[in-house]
């Protein structure tokens, strides 16, 4: 449902509702922790390691930085 409102254009009802918007974010934290965890996990074991410091293992090092 569109309202229009004269002043300021027109309205749209947003997406979800009030309980929505909590439950989505709730699902977010639940992935963002982890990956997080694990992603800070790649760059700490590849540092301390010389033996994974390879072409492949800096790829992989490239992306869990990217994803921060």
């Amino acid at each position: 449902m569109c309202l229009y409102n004269q002043a300021k254009g027109p309205q749209v009802e947003p997406p979800l509702s009030h309980t929505g918007f909590i439950m989505l974010s709730i699902i977010m934290a639940i992935f963002t922790g982890p990956a997080i965890i694990l992603n800070a996990t790649v760059i700490i074991v590849s540092l301390m390691y010389k033996q994974l410091r390879q072409p492949l293992n800096y790829a992989l090092v490239n992306l869990t930085w990217a994803q921060r």
